[in-house]
């Protein structure tokens, strides 16, 4: 990314040179050969397209023009391995001819930034298409489509080693293995078209300028273009990856744009191939592809980020490398006679208005950058395709047209100037209508995507951020009169600070079950635009009267227009002036350590992103007491009841947020605390966190106990917290959830209300519980089953059977704990079993309480484990 950036810079220098014969809106100027002349229109560095040429049927200057005049800086295309294979990098394929050479000169001439897409096995490289399989789901075969090529098969050899030493390890002066061919080409083409390469040396091209950005094939997941497995695919992706590497150390990788068409597990399964190793991932970018939806791909990007977060790659870049939907209401869908309630398809004001939400929404959910397929129609996905924001140019092999821009031109154009730089600020989605809003620092504006959702006309009222706005929208021209759309601009004023919209109704339901009475895109959207000139607001959370010498200040701040920037406190001792604190603090809480017996007074301002500040304060606004109060330790348990050392102790409570460490015995050292309600938790390495804290009231000096759970944990709802309890637990007799829980929230209260007839050991009748859950041994290392426990004691004179423990598996049943192991107990114990003799068995493991006599009697269980112990 660093040297992309130096391009960028070097191209402005060049642009600077040339301005004083860029006085028209575009003027491009371009030699095949010799070093690159950059076009100066600006662009959105966020926003590409795909197909602005193409390597057998490069663009011309009207379609870069058009390209650059939209604002796209990135141009996406196939780099086919079976063409270079048949006719080198320029020259004959099976039915045409292709020319990379000149296609990337071209592209960089005119300042654009090319991915290439490295995919297409050579029919002499191709593996053998797997077999079908029977037993699979005939709507989704997993063997290789009939209309697919072999170019669409794994290649040959691929997990022979990438490197001439025999091993895939990159290092200086190795060589690629020429048994593995897709190494081979990989590296070829990388070091053909890389800054410094053989086509950067031949043209004579400055430093830093070539191809930077490789994505490894186009849509794996969907098997029309990848016939292999997701393990062969992770390993094509590795050996690109270390490939592309070898040839460019500074080269971005791109994940081959996934397609989530019908395998919707499959990048889960790809991630799964890393085992959870970030340095195995071998991609730097994350790329997908959506069509029609705009909150279908709103949900397709939440779950990549959850994807990636779950295997810690959350820095991963996302972007979307293909969006779009195809128009039936113009040539050539209406020669077709295509129907206006056709799946997938969209009217050209529903094509325009997709662009904006769905650029809205993708940036907002962080993409780095968005492409739309295409910029003309070309041939498009069949006769009567039409996604292009232009029509095609005559001549051409697929319907020849004037190149006439639809009103998606003009939206792409608009959202790539308006959401140049803008940073997520906020978001209000409410079931009739939709509002995104961003942070532009260039002119310090709010810039506010708006739509209706559903099909009903909404007013909308809008705080205002200023003393006026603009309000930006693409109106579609019919019939077109050589524009296809036109931006339009009105300037607003609030009334009361409030600016009131009325937005059209959406009108498109064309998802793939025609049933389905979704709105699949919103109605017309509007961008209001306005400078940020009033400040933020802010409020420091009231103080406890008394507090422990160190304690929390916690605040909130609000800018609608721009964001907060930081924050200024202020602190008083003993009722002395304001003096600052902290200065433009980002954070929204901190610690102040004061001296027993003085009072401590605060207040806050705020400033905006835009530069707008609060006044200074004048007075504080919260104060407290510092007083000494009763220490408070414990110790952190594992689940077999060992002491862990190094273990993180989270303390939470009135002005209190403490974090401490254990020592080797487990403990944590004595924090004072006053009086009140406490919320603890735990964590450390090799160990997870219970979901809910320890919950305590406080009123003098305590000792508490924490536990945690194993690594991995086999039972399910181990903590009775949730919605799922009784989805995995079975039970006899009435089993409660009780309050009086361990962590202070849920536990398992078996003895209370009726129990399930039964027949007790001297032949009386009485009352069984149980609670039960079907589980396999884990094959770890002493698995242990853990659990916490209270035994009310019975007031009989004949004891009551307590709490017993089993296992059963295999037609048998195995005591781990008596009735009588365990002693009634007011306070909470932890009690752990080994299992070893049963690893690998699956099986019940029953909790069961009898009562025998007619006196009150429950056990109550908490924080149940199965997994590997001490």
């Amino acid at each position: 990314m660093s040297r992309s950036k130096r391009q960028r810079a070097w191209l402005i220098v060049v642009a600077l040179l040339l301005l004083a014969n860029l006085m028209v809106s575009i003027v491009i100027l371009w030699r095949f050969a010799g070093p690159a002349i950059i076009e100066t229109a600006p662009g959105n560095p966020r926003f590409g397209l795909s197909f602005i040429s193409a390597p057998d049927h490069l663009a011309d200057e009207a379609r870069y023009s058009g390209a650059l005049a939209a604002g796209a800086t990135w141009d996406r295309w196939p780099l086919y391995w079976h063409w270079v294979d048949e006719g080198g990098y320029a020259g004959p394929h099976a039915g045409g001819r292709h020319d990379y050479d000149a296609l990337i000169a071209q592209e960089l001439a005119h300042g654009l930034t090319p991915i290439a897409i490295l995919l297409g096995t050579p029919a002499r490289y191709a593996q053998a298409a797997p077999p079908p399989n029977p037993a699979g789901d005939p709507a989704k075969p997993n063997s290789l489509p009939v209309t697919a090529s072999t170019a669409t098969l794994p290649p040959a050899g691929l997990f022979e080693p990438i490197f001439d030493d025999g091993t895939d390890e990159p290092g200086p002066d190795k060589l690629i293995n020429p048994a593995n061919p897709w190494a081979a080409f990989v590296f070829a083409t990388v070091e053909r078209y890389r800054p410094g390469g053989r086509l950067a040396w031949q043209q004579g091209w400055p430093r830093g300028v070539g191809v930077r950005y490789w994505e490894v094939w186009n849509e794996p997941d969907y098997q029309l273009f990848w016939g292999g497995t997701v393990e062969e695919y992770y390993r094509l992706l590795e050996v690109a990856y270390k490939s592309i590497k070898a040839a460019d150390p500074e080269a971005t990788v791109i994940l081959g744009g996934l397609a989530f068409y019908d395998q919707r597990d499959w990048f889960p399964a790809l991630l799964r191939q890393t085992n959870s190793d970030p340095s195995r991932a071998y991609f730097d970018v994350f790329s997908f592809h959506h069509y029609l939806s705009i909150y279908n791909s709103e949900q397709l990007i939440q779950q990549a980020h959850a994807s990636l977060t779950a295997f810690s790659l959350e820095n991963i870049p996302i972007w979307i490398t293909e969006s779009g939907v195809s128009v039936w209401d113009d040539f050539p869908a209406t020669t077709h006679d295509v129907a206006p309630d056709t799946p997938f398809r969209a009217t050209m004001a529903e094509q325009a208005a997709y662009i904006v939400q769905n650029a809205a929404l993708s940036f907002y959910n962080g993409v780095e950058r968005y492409y739309h397929f295409q910029l003309h129609d070309d041939c498009g996905d069949g006769p009567s395709s039409a996604y292009g924001l232009r029509q095609n140019f005559s001549p051409h092999a697929c319907n020849p047209a004037q190149g006439q821009p639809r009103a998606a031109y003009a939206a792409y154009q608009l959202a790539a100037e308006q959401f140049d730089g803008v940073i997520p600020l906020w978001r209000d989605k409410q079931y009739e209508h939709d509002r995104v809003a961003f942070y532009r620092p260039a002119d310090k504006s709010r810039v506010m995507a708006l739509w209706a959702t559903q099909g009903l006309t909404v007013t909308t009222a809008i705080s205002a951020t200023g003393n006026s706005a603009r309000l930006l929208w693409v109106e579609p021209t019919p019939p077109l009169s050589g524009t296809g759309g036109l931006s339009r601009t009105l300037t607003l004023t609030p009334t009361g600070g409030v600016y009131s919209l009325t937005l059209p109704r959406a009108t498109n339901q064309n998802g793939a079950d025609p049933a389905d009475p979704t709105f699949q895109i919103g109605g017309q959207p509007f961008l209001l635009v306005e400078q940020d000139t009033q400040p933020p607001r802010t409020i420091l959370q009231p103080l406890q009267p008394s507090s422990p010498p160190t304690f929390l200040l916690r605040w909130q701040g609000d800018d609608p227009g721009s964001g907060i920037a930081g924050y200024d406190l202020y602190v008083s001792e003993d009722g002395g002036p304001l003096e600052l604190w902290l200065a433009d603090t980002p954070a929204a809480e901190a610690k102040y350590t004061g001296r027993i017996n003085h009072s401590y007074s605060f207040a806050i301002r705020a400033r905006d992103r835009a530069g707008n500040a609060e006044p200074l304060p004048a007075q504080p606004q919260v104060t407290t007491q510092i007083v000494s109060g009763p220490a408070v330790t414990g110790v952190v348990l594992g689940p077999t009841g060992e002491p862990i050392a190094g273990a993180n102790v989270t303390i939470t409570g009135p002005n209190t947020q403490e974090t401490l460490t254990t020592n080797a015995a487990g403990q944590w050292p004595p924090l004072p605390l006053l009086g009140g309600e406490y919320e603890l938790q735990a964590s450390a390495p090799g160990y997870t966190a219970w979901p809910a804290p320890r919950r305590v009231s406080l009123t003098d000096a305590a000792t508490i106990t924490l536990t945690l759970a194993p690594p991995a944990n086999a039972i399910a709802s181990g903590d009775f917290e949730g919605d799922g309890v009784w989805n995995v637990w079975e039970w006899a007799g009435q089993i409660n959830l009780s309050i009086d829980a361990f962590d202070g929230q849920s536990a398992a209260r078996l003895g209370d209300g009726s129990g399930e007839p039964a027949d007790c050991p001297g032949g009386q009748s009485g009352q069984l519980w149980s609670l039960s859950q079907q589980v396999m041994i884990p094959t770890d290392s002493k698995p242990h089953l853990s659990f916490l426990y209270k035994i009310s004691p019975s007031q009989s004179p004949t004891p009551d059977p307590r709490l017993s423990v089993s296992f059963e598996a295999n037609g048998e049943t195995y005591e781990l704990i008596p009735p009588d192991e365990l002693s009634p107990t007011s306070e909470w114990m932890l009690a752990h079993k080994d299992l070893s003799a049963w690893q690998g068995q699956t099986g019940l493991v029953q909790f069961q309480v009898m009562r025998c006599s007619a006196e009150p009697f429950s056990v109550s269980l908490d924080r149940v484990s199965l997994g590997p112990g001490q």
